[in-house]
């Protein structure tokens, strides 16, 4: 789970978390922290999810065409 949102962090793609006991968090993950919280930002606001709360990661990966 870590290494799909630090791919995510590098790769600047979007994510969408499940987290126990809370609605899915949509956004780009900027930093996981010393501490374990990992920094979401989305269009509205930024979030600090402990990486202990979320249950699964699923990474939004865009598919570009190739213009012909």
């Amino acid at each position: 789970m870590r290494k799909e949102i630090e791919m995510a962090i590098a790769r600047k793609q979007s994510v969408s978390l499940s987290v126990i006991g809370d609605k899915p968090v949509r956004g780009i993950p900027e930093k996981i922290g010393p501490s374990g919280l990992v920094t979401i930002r989305s269009t509205n606001e930024v979030q600090w999810i402990p990486l202990s709360d979320i249950k699964h990661v699923s990474r939004v990966i865009e598919m570009k065409r190739v213009s012909e």
